[in-house]
C-alpha cells in the first residue's frame, strides 16, 4: 500500500551544521525523486525566516516539486 510520506521539523534547521543540511538535503530530493501520485514526499517546516524576526511555516511536496508559504509565527508557535 503506498502512502504519503511526510518529514517535519521545527527550529532545529540552525543547530545543524553545514553538512548535515546538506545531507539531508541530498536524501529528501532522492526521496522526493522516488516520489509519485499515489506516494507523495512532503517536506515540512516551521523555521526562523531571513529577517529572523518570526519563523515561516512552509511545505515542499513532491511528485511534482512545490514549494508552498503556509504561514508566519512566532519562532515559539
Amino acid at each position: 500500500m503506498e502512502r504519503p510520506r511526510v518529514f517535519f521539523h521545527s527550529i532545529i534547521w540552525q543547530y545543524f551544521s553545514r553538512q548535515q543540511q546538506d545531507d539531508f538535503r541530498v536524501n529528501i530530493l532522492k526521496l522526493g525523486d522516488a516520489a509519485s501520485e499515489y506516494s507523495p514526499v512532503l517536506w515540512m517546516s516551521l523555521e526562523p525566516a531571513a529577517s529572523q524576526q518570526h519563523a515561516e511555516l512552509t511545505v515542499t511536496i513532491w511528485q511534482n516539486k512545490s514549494d508552498h508559504h503556509l504561514a508566519d509565527s512566532g519562532c515559539h508557535g
